[in-house]
């Protein structure tokens, strides 16, 4: 993946004014204190920003007039990354999509056919026992596992 998916990256610029007040003695080391504040005249954010490369956006495409959920992976994997792991498994009424360590829900109802195409890479795509509809699954180059419970 490279060190540019280890981190996340976020922030703000700001500027402010503030003031201090402060009245009291300095001798030499000691320093006695009658009156401190201090207090905000004006703040104000310029710019905030957010970067988290992990983020895929989607991991997978429901066509509905068809029917077929389209796993995100190889070609079509938004973060252009070898050596990925898909999961599908069934949760009530909803087909959930890991990868990434993220999660997708589908609705079940709907998905007649699940497809993958691995491309590159020792890729990864398990289907989990409880999944009913149709799997049409492609490795590619490397060394994949393609694995179906249903």
């Amino acid at each position: 993946m490279g060190p540019n998916y280890l981190f996340e990256l976020n922030g703000s610029v700001s500027v402010g004014l503030s003031a201090f007040i402060w009245a009291g003695i300095d001798v030499y080391l000691t320093r006695i204190t009658f009156y401190r504040k201090q207090f905000d005249i004006f703040n104000a954010i310029l710019v905030d920003f957010n970067y988290d490369p992990l983020d895929p956006g989607e991991l997978a495409t429901f066509d509905d007039t068809t029917g077929t959920l389209r796993l995100k992976m190889g070609e079509d994997s938004p973060l252009g990354v070898p050596n990925e792991t898909f999961t599908v498994k069934q949760k009530g009424e909803n087909l959930v999509v890991s990868a990434y360590g993220m999660s997708q829900e589908f609705a079940a109802a709907g998905i007649t056919k699940i497809t993958a195409d691995a491309g590159e890479g020792n890729d990864t795509v398990i289907i989990r026992q409880g999944v009913t509809a149709a799997v049409e699954l492609h490795g590619g180059a490397g060394d994949d596992t393609l694995q179906v419970y249903g």
